[in-house]
């Protein structure tokens, strides 16, 4: 048979019956204190249980036990082929390896096998129809071919390898006019914005409302020892600071849209501020 539950397990898990038993009944008392024995399966969960006669223990039943509530276990009786019968107070009840969770391993084990061997090697070959979804299927060369030839004088399929270039190869593109495009040799950054920011003060906070990705250079004099610090929404993202006299000590930041910023500095004063957006 196939269980179409998960099965549990516990070992050494051996009681006997508290009382006697129908062939009808669905539930069971084992002794006092056993039922802690035995797993405790939840919705989709079950564990085999296997009933004994003490006086021949030649008389079996296998049961699926899908419930325990303290000493009581909820059953399905007559499985793996027994059938349901009368048991008396004293009989055996154990959770025993059964020929059919033994197959039920068996098939859990055989599957990825399987799909392993599905994965193909070189000397494999699949034939497939035409892709006609988007996702999840395979798409068959010559479909490939048509699907992804570029239009115009290009190079012919399967010679896409030569456009990843070489010492030797040179590309043409014109200015780039969108942010997606190829920037040619010598194109300069017309869109920004470079700008001295005199009135600016260290200690004050201010907000890139630029629309843009502002970018911050802040220059500090330095007489005997300068640190220079970096906020960007109340976090300090970046510092700086030249411990001997003269050198001027320099910190850039990278402000995002319509986060704040501000700027300490110790030690030393404002010597040069811009901003590039």
């Amino acid at each position: 048979m196939s269980y179409t539950q998960t099965l549990l397990f516990s070992n050494n898990a051996s009681t006997t019956l508290a009382t006697n038993l129908s062939s009808t009944a669905t539930t069971l008392t084992v002794a006092a204190g056993a039922g802690a024995l035995f797993p405790s399966p939840t919705s989709g969960q079950a564990f085999t249980l296997t009933l004994i006669d003490a006086a021949t223990q030649t008389k079996t039943e296998v049961m699926i036990c899908t419930a325990v509530s303290g000493d009581t276990l909820t059953v399905v009786r007559g499985q793996e082929g027994t059938t349901a019968q009368t048991w008396l107070a004293g009989d055996y009840a154990k959770n025993l390896l059964t020929a059919g969770t033994a197959q039920a391993f068996a098939q859990s084990i055989l599957l990825p096998t399987i799909y392993a061997l599905i994965g193909g090697s070189s000397a494999h070959a699949f034939l497939v129809a035409n892709s006609t979804a988007s996702t999840q299927q395979a798409v068959p060369r010559a479909q490939a071919d048509t699907l992804y030839q570029p239009v115009g004088s290009y190079q012919p399929a399967g010679s896409y390898a030569a456009l990843n270039g070489s010492a030797s190869q040179v590309f043409n593109v014109a200015n780039a006019v969108t942010s997606t495009e190829a920037v040619a040799l010598g194109q300069s950054t017309a869109s920004s914005t470079i700008h001295a920011s005199t009135g600016h003060n260290v200690g004050n906070v201010y907000t890139n409302l630029t629309g843009k990705m502002l970018i911050v250079q802040v220059t500090a004099s330095n007489g005997t020892g300068v640190a220079i610090y970096g906020y960007i929404n109340g976090v300090n993202v970046a510092s700086n600071s030249v411990t001997n006299a003269g050198p001027p000590c320099n910190l850039v930041l990278f402000v995002p849209n319509g986060s704040t910023y501000e700027v300490t500095i110790s030690g030393g004063s404002v010597s040069e501020w811009i901003e590039i957006y």
